[in-house]
């Protein structure tokens, strides 16, 4: 019995090219989903089933047609996912041709308005820095010429650093370090720069590409030494001295820098360096750590200060001492009547040289002394006892008063003052210790009176005694004279 449906027809009908088709497509839907979809949509013009099921069932044959299948079905996704992307670039298009009109319509609306203005083009970056003097390698010194040309290159840096948007490309750096070159080395440089004007843009024919290769090549020319061992040189031969400690430092940094010193050898340095009373007055104080070089700078400007302030006083009271010593003169010359007054008593003339020595000392040791490193005598820093002014000051008094020697006069005669009322004064307190004033006398027909009146004749009557005198400590002036 023969089977029909092996046999199609030779004009099957659109059902049935359909049914044959999803029929195809169901046996094939697991492995080869495309060619199904294929199947259900173009139909078939026979029924395949049978013939793929008797494939199925020959394991050779299943083989081929499964490797004929995955090519097919490859195919068909290659196709599929070029059809998609040509669908998403058609929306993608469609989109921009969208906007695109949008904007055009808006540009054409705004360009027919009366009042409609342009928005003004953004202004130009401005510079903040300013540039240095040109640099023209002029200097016949090596070195002065070497440190004009660090500094030009400093300044370079910082103006192209800091201005970065105007100088945003190679060819507008290079140009702006020629700019600044003159004389001789504008005239050497020159074969560097002619090229880079030449042609901005193209940096083929440039001999240096880079601003950071045209500046080492002006280093090569003109820092060919090397500043630190002279630099070193001059801070070890630096000292304070009598220079304010103000200069002294600014050049103490600025060599300590250029020398490449740590602030540690800077902080040694600055204790060896200062003046011998600059030292003396910081030693007593609190030290700062060895590597707190701010500290120490500031501790010895401190003691300098206080160092002026010392040397301040002292010059005014060296000043007002003067002025104590006319005035107390200038009070012995008053007239004062006899009748009036009462004798005197006599004053001291002040502590002896030797008794300040004693309550100095009662005061501080000498072993005090040999710690704080103290003058014996006067018990000041900086200085020994063979050194010592104020020492040497009270000898000089002591050798003017005539300490030792006798205070009788020729032919054995002692001399005593003469008072108006007839009062003896008392001996002066400087004669009771064994001091000799060497008074001068004049011979009356009575005797002899001391003083240093030397108005009075040797030959006038004894009224002429009852005439106040000056104090005797004090010379009195001259006949004719107020």
């Amino acid at each position: 019995m023969t089977n029909t449906s092996d046999q199609p027809s030779d004009q099957p009908s659109d059902q049935q090219r359909a049914q044959w088709g999803e029929a195809a497509a169901q046996t094939l839907q697991t492995n080869f989903g495309m060619i199904a979809g294929v199947l259900r949509t173009a139909g078939l013009s026979c029924d395949v089933v049978p013939t793929l099921d008797h494939i199925r069932g020959d394991g050779i044959a299943h083989e081929r047609m499964r490797a004929l299948m995955d090519v097919i079905e490859g195919g068909f996704q290659y196709y599929s996912n070029q059809v998609d992307d040509c669908v998403a670039e058609i929306k993608s298009l469609k989109d921009d041709l969208l906007r695109t009109t949008t904007d055009l319509a808006r540009v054409q609306s705004e360009a027919l308005r009366p009042t409609s203005r342009l928005p003004a083009p953004p202004a130009p970056p401005r510079r903040t820095t300013t540039d240095p003097a040109k640099f023209s390698g002029s200097k016949s010194n090596v070195i002065e010429r070497q440190k004009e040309f660090a500094n030009w290159r400093y300044q370079i840096n910082r103006c192209q650093t800091f201005d970065e948007e105007v100088f945003n490309t190679e060819a507008r750096k290079i140009m702006h370090m020629s700019g600044l070159l003159e004389g001789e080395a504008a005239t050497t440089n020159r074969r560097v720069f002619e090229p880079i004007v030449a042609d901005p843009y193209d940096d083929a024919a440039w001999p240096i590409k880079t601003a950071r290769g045209v500046m080492e090549h002006l280093s090569s020319q003109y820092e060919v030494m090397d500043l630190s061992l002279e630099a070193g040189i001059k801070f070890d031969g630096l000292m304070m001295g009598a220079r304010p400690f103000q200069n002294f430092a600014s050049d103490f940094m600025l060599h300590g820098s250029e020398s490449g010193k740590t602030k540690e050898q800077l902080v040694e340095a600055l204790r060896i360096k200062i003046s011998q009373d600059l030292s003396d007055e910081i030693r007593h104080k609190t030290q700062p750590g060895k590597a707190d070089l701010d500290a120490w700078l500031k501790l010895c400007q401190e003691g300098y200060n206080t160092l002026l302030d010392k040397a301040h006083i002292d010059k005014l009271r060296a000043l007002q001492a003067p002025q104590k010593s006319a005035k107390s003169t200038t009070s012995h010359y008053q007239y004062q009547n006899p009748a009036s007054q009462k004798p005197p008593s006599p004053q001291p003339l002040g502590p002896d040289p030797m008794q300040l020595d004693a309550i100095r000392g009662s005061q501080i040791s000498r072993q005090e002394c040999d710690q704080k490193q103290l003058c014996y005598y006067c018990k000041q820093p900086g200085h020994r006892i063979g050194d010592c002014k104020t020492k040497k000051e009270n000898d000089a008094r002591f050798a003017s008063l005539g300490r030792g020697s006798s205070s009788r006069q020729p032919n054995g005669f002692r001399p005593q003052q003469f008072q108006p009322n007839g009062f003896r004064q008392q001996q002066p307190q400087y004669q009771q210790q064994g001091f000799s004033a060497q008074p001068r006398f004049r011979q009356f027909e009575q005797g002899f009176i001391t003083g240093d009146d030397d108005s009075i004749a040797p030959s006038s009557s004894i009224s002429a005694a009852n005439t106040p005198s000056p104090c005797p400590s004090t010379p009195a002036p001259e006949q004719g004279k107020e």
